[in-house]
């Protein structure tokens, strides 16, 4: 009987420990809306991703651009 009951206290403190090491975070969870940080572009004003393919460093500041167009015309305007 003994031994019964440590079997069971063994199974319920091991279930309580793999739930909460596999317990997903409310940002991973399907379904959730995904949080992205997002930058102004420094000629429009229009406000991109951080994974814009259109980034330039500038005196050691990296700027996001929401097109190629907008990108062209601050590498005009900075010469």
């Amino acid at each position: 009987m003994r031994y019964l009951i440590l079997l069971a206290l063994f199974l319920l403190i091991g279930r309580y420990f793999y739930k909460r090491l596999t317990r997903k975070t409310r940002s991973q969870m399907p379904g959730q809306p995904r949080t992205e940080v997002l930058k102004q572009d420094p000629v429009c004003g229009a406000y991109v991703s951080e994974d814009q393919e259109f980034c330039l460093r500038s005196r050691g500041e990296l700027l996001y651009f929401c097109s190629k167009e907008c990108m062209r015309k601050f590498k005009e305007r900075t010469r």
